[in-house]
């Protein structure tokens, strides 16, 4: 083999070390790079030179060539976030985002909503996932919306009540019923006032509803113990007469503060407190809020008229009577107030009006062979023949990761490992440039003998 050969084998390794002092100085330059991705570079040796010798044709080597810079695609660590849709994935996968007709995948999930209402990276490109409507989910693909229109209202149609009624109320008088009887409360100046109401019953307590209109207004109800044997028990419902339409002419034009009853209803315990019947309440003939149609609510107590178990529970016991809980399905219009990213990718909702709903699901792409993605920078990358078509699907099922709001996953570089491998490039190229020098002066010394 000549000096000739010699040198070029020398600059062969020089060349293979500069190559790996890039790679590890790309590395360090992006620790702190989101999603980042370390890269290590692979070398193989070069084509050897046949040598004839007294044993017969060697073959000697010619240095070094560079193989392959592969990705490392291990987990970062996550780190914290104030926004919601920061979002990272722990395990395999990647998001897809969109410019115009060309997908591109990242583990950078670092997005913002824009002035559409799209979520997007800091490129513009859009996030791919499955659009909700009406909060379902579907099936197609495309940009991610968060759409801005808010949440439309909902009637009240059904309230339901747990509550446990006094055992030791008194059965003997019914004060309410002596109020109730003397002065109609039809919302008039001349009706009771619901303090009034409230001081003569045996339990009140109230709750909010609200209208077509998605208007809240309060209910609230009346129980009087009426007999011991059978235990039973009137209910009363009745609203601020200053929020009723008592004429149809469609403004209020009760009396602020004075009783409107709505409705009654007649409920029965056994000797064990448990609730036996129920008739709900009985409307008279609904009642309408200024400008809405007719309320017609379906109060549910446990059992309904027929004796069919419903929602809710009144219990008779103890020394005096108490409420568990008590809601209803209506709700006034409500704009998006925050987001929160579910573990399987569910982008959900939570409105003004308390309301919650989900708004898409994210998607997220796994490739048969992930090293075959090609790197075009920006922390994105694009499928390659290499690496196979994308394959989305919801976050956790398959081999895809999970999501997490909040968080950005971070570099996957190893500092100390990557100094280890510079000082070990280093002395490679330190040790190449030796074998350069040696076959120099060597050369100096057979041009000086010529």
């Amino acid at each position: 083999m000549s000096l000739f050969n010699t040198l070029n084998t020398g600059a062969a390794g020089m060349l293979s070390s500069s190559t790996s002092l890039s790679v590890i100085g790309d590395n360090i330059a992006n620790i702190g790079t989101t999603g980042f991705k370390s890269g290590s570079a692979t070398f193989a040796d070069a084509f050897p030179s046949v040598v004839s010798g007294l044993g017969g044709v060697s073959q000697v080597g010619s240095g070094a060539m560079l193989s392959k810079v592969s990705s490392n695609f291990g987990q970062g660590a996550l780190q914290q976030s104030g926004s919601a849709i920061d979002i990272a994935i722990v395990g395999q996968g990647f998001f897809q985002v969109t410019a115009g007709d060309e997908s591109y995948y990242t583990r950078d999930g670092s997005f913002h909503i824009s002035e559409e209402s799209y979520l997007e990276n800091a490129q513009g490109m859009r996030l791919q996932g499955y659009q909700a409507v009406d909060g379902t989910v579907t099936a197609t693909v495309g940009d991610l919306r968060m759409t801005p229109n808010g949440i439309a209202h909902k009637p009240t149609s059904t309230v339901t009540l747990a509550a446990t009624l006094s055992a030791a109320a008194d059965a003997s008088s019914d004060p309410f019923e002596d109020i109730r009887t003397a002065t109609p409360l039809d919302g008039t100046s001349g009706a009771p006032t619901l303090d009034t109401l409230s001081q003569a019953a045996d339990f009140t307590t109230s709750t909010t509803v609200y209208d077509s209109l998605g208007l809240s207004h309060t209910v609230t109800l009346f129980f009087e113990r009426t007999s011991a044997a059978p235990d039973t028990w009137n209910v009363t419902a009745v609203v601020d007469g200053g929020q009723v339409d008592t004429n149809g002419d469609g403004a209020a034009d009760g009396t602020p503060g004075s009783a409107y009853e709505i409705g009654t209803g007649t409920i029965q315990f056994d000797s064990e407190g448990k609730l036996t019947s129920s008739s709900g309440i009985a409307y008279n003939g609904g009642w309408t809020f200024p400008g809405a149609d007719p309320t017609t609510a379906d109060f549910q107590f446990g059992l309904d008229p027929a004796g069919n178990p419903t929602d809710g529970e009144l219990r008779l016991s103890g020394e005096s009577s108490y409420l568990t809980t008590v809601s209803q399905d209506g709700y006034a219009a409500g704009v998006l107030d925050s987001l929160r990213i579910e573990s399987d990718g569910t982008i959900v909702g939570q409105y003004s009006n308390g309301q919650i709903q989900d708004l898409g699901r994210l998607a997220v792409a796994t490739f048969a062979a992930q090293s075959g993605l090609d790197r075009v920078g920006g922390n994105l990358y694009r499928e390659t023949l290499n690496s196979g078509a994308a394959a989305l699907g919801f976050a956790g099922t398959g081999a895809r990761g999970t999501t997490s709001g909040y968080a950005l996953e971070g570099s996957n570089v190893d500092l100390e490992h990557e100094f280890v491998s510079m000082i070990q490039a280093q002395r490679s190229y330190q040790a190449n440039t030796g074998v350069i020098r040696t076959a120099d002066e060597a050369l100096q010394q057979l041009i000086q003998l010529v």
